[in-house]
């Protein structure tokens, strides 16, 4: 993310897109921009410089406009407002300059303040003075009209509402230089009077209705095209805008007699009072949300589905449609919870930007998301990071589950053909000790070593192929009755498989399954000295099942640490379960299910 959050926004006719810190915007990036303002004329020294001269500006005008009215004793509730209204932007704009120094909405609201107590020189006995404040008479509404335009990024966006913020600085200089001009007063008189023209002032008003309206206009415009996430930052500076830009034609349109006048003024400076206590409402929002980052970052602690991640972010970044995507290296592409799927190279869509998050310059993520996301970066910042950090820890326990699985997968497997070939060995070996294969028959101590020679080969041939991630190959190319036929004739007892061919459901359940009767087979020979073993698969309902039967001494349980505890686990972890059923007075029957699709 850049460090100037105010370059990363946009307006609701510019495309954004953003890639780690790039966002485009007009083939420009904020890296870019953010090079050249460092490195232009205002340095962060020569910008901190300016600002502390407006605050200081701005207090020294608000410490003359009480002066001066208490002087020439001006008093009621327009007075009070009017020097109420500055000292609220005063300090609306100091707030907003420590929280966001980069941002130039702090700036706009100062400058607004400047110029509303620039406005009260004209109420200064002495004529100079007195004359500058003709000039500045309607000074605020240049810098106020730039302020509820650009609020919240700090920039105007549309040519439109360019045109209407030059306009109204334009006019508020024009009515300056007019006054100045036209315009005649008593005591103390206008030393820069060239001649004296009534009805100037109306006629100001009378130009001044279309750029009221303009204003109005974008204002509800701006408010009816914004997203949800932008509507709760601008919802009170559009309304308290509106009212005031609407109070203010009304007043300039009525006269004294038509009784209008004074209500439309007094809901003018209402509004004028409420306007910077909106901006403070959305700034107060914007801590809210920086408050919410530490209740993410504790749930990021516990594993999630990438839904909940993604609900947990719209929440915290106050985003109802934020959309998360997460890095699959083998598709080359950000893949959402929904299953939608996009690249990398994926432009945003109109106010939108894309986030994307990256560990040692690979993408793991990316989020979609409104602009105004980007008007609390400290915010964002965390919550990335925080991503991040979450999906290496998933990263590294998914890592840590394969360890498992390939040892599991090498002792419920690969463990129980050597179990098998050594009791095929040990058969041969006391065939030879009974006198030799003259004596007990070559061909029966032959078949011994051979079917101990094919477990051992594929024991070899799985430990190969498991550890590189993949099932025995029998199991992968013909299914899981195919692999539970094989692994019962390399058994050295008698084992009947009962089952359909064209039972298969696929990995992982004819994975679990197969090392199910593998365990239980090893078990069966090791432990219980069975004579004999059943093994049924069939589906039932909804379940894929597996029943082997042995007729055995008993005794099989499930216990921690041993082969039917881990064969418990993994079936738990694909919604299935296993019980184990002794037999009177002899055998056991193990019992596995997984749940799968009807047939």
């Amino acid at each position: 993310m850049s460090g100037d959050p105010e370059d990363a926004t946009v307006a609701h006719d510019a495309p954004v897109r953003a890639g780690g810190s790039t966002v485009g915007d007009g083939g420009r990036t904020v890296r870019d921009r953010a090079a050249r303002r460092r490195h232009g004329v205002w340095t962060p020294r020569a910008q901190r410089r300016l600002d502390q001269l407006l605050v200081t500006m701005g207090v020294a005008l608000a410490a003359h406009a009480v002066w001066v009215k208490v002087h020439t004793q001006r008093s009621g509730w327009e007075a009070g407002t009017t020097t109420t209204t500055g000292v609220l932007f005063l300090l609306a704009g100091v707030i907003r300059l420590r929280v966001a120094p980069t941002r130039m909405t702090g700036r706009l609201m100062i400058a607004v303040a400047v110029a509303a107590f620039a406005e009260d020189l004209q109420l200064n006995p002495h004529p100079w003075v007195h004359t500058l404040g003709i000039a500045m008479r309607t000074a605020s509404n240049g810098p106020l009209t730039h302020l509820v335009l650009a609020f919240p990024y700090g920039r105007v966006f549309g040519r439109a509402a360019r045109m209407v913020t030059v306009t109204a600085y334009a006019m508020s200089v024009a009515s300056g230089l007019l006054g100045l001009a036209f315009t005649t007063t008593a005591d103390p008189p206008n030393l820069l009077l060239v001649i004296e023209i009534a009805g100037v002032d109306e006629a100001i008003d009378v130009a001044a209705t279309p750029l009221g309206l303009a204003v109005v206009v974008l204002l509800c415009w701006r408010w009816l095209t914004s997203s949800a996430s932008t509507r709760l930052l601008i919802g009170p500076v559009v309304a308290t805008s509106t009212v005031t830009a609407v109070a203010a034609l009304v007043a300039g349109a009525a006269t004294t007699a038509v009784g209008i006048y004074r209500p439309a003024i007094a809901v003018f400076r209402a509004g004028e009072l409420l306007i910077p206590l909106a901006l403070l409402a959305g700034e107060l929002a914007l801590h809210r949300q920086r408050a919410s980052t530490a209740a993410l970052l504790h749930a990021l602690g516990t594993p999630m589905s990438a839904e909940h991640l993604q609900g947990l972010l719209r929440r915290t970044l106050r985003e109802p449609t934020l959309e998360l995507g997460l890095w699959e290296a083998g598709r080359e592409a950000f893949v959402h919870p929904h299953g939608a799927v996009s690249r990398l190279d994926t432009p945003a869509r109109v106010s939108r930007v894309r986030t994307v998050l990256e560990h040692e310059r690979a993408p793991v993520a990316v989020l979609d998301h409104d602009a105004a996301v980007l008007l609390a970066p400290d915010v964002l910042d965390a919550a990335t990071a925080g991503v991040r950090l979450h999906l290496r820890a998933e990263a590294a326990a998914l890592a840590a589950a394969d360890v498992v699985r390939l040892e599991r997968d090498l002792h419920d497997g690969v463990q129980a053909d050597l179990i098998a070939a050594v009791a095929m060995l040990r058969l041969a070996r006391l065939g030879l000790d009974a006198g030799g294969p003259a004596q007990t028959g070559s061909h029966a101590v032959f078949r011994h070593l051979e079917q101990a020679e094919a477990g051992v080969t594929g024991a070899l041939a799985d430990v190969r192929r498991i550890s590189g991630g993949a099932r025995p190959s029998v199991l992968v190319d013909r299914g899981l009755v195919a692999a539970v036929r094989l692994i019962a004739d390399r058994t050295p007892l008698p084992v009947r498989v009962r089952a359909d061919e064209e039972l298969r459901w696929g990995d992982p359940v004819d994975a679990t399954l197969f090392f199910v009767v593998h365990e239980c087979l090893a078990n069966a020979m090791r432990h219980a000295a069975a004579s004999s073993a059943t093994v049924s698969i069939s589906q039932e309902g909804g379940a894929a099942v597996v029943e082997v039967f042995d007729d055995g001494a008993g005794g099989a349980q499930v216990v921690p640490g041993g082969g039917l505890a881990g064969l418990t686990g993994r079936l738990g972890a694909l919604g299935g379960g296993l019980t184990v059923r002794r037999g009177l007075p002899r055998g056991t029957t193990v019992r596995a299910w997984v749940p799968v699709e009807p047939r």
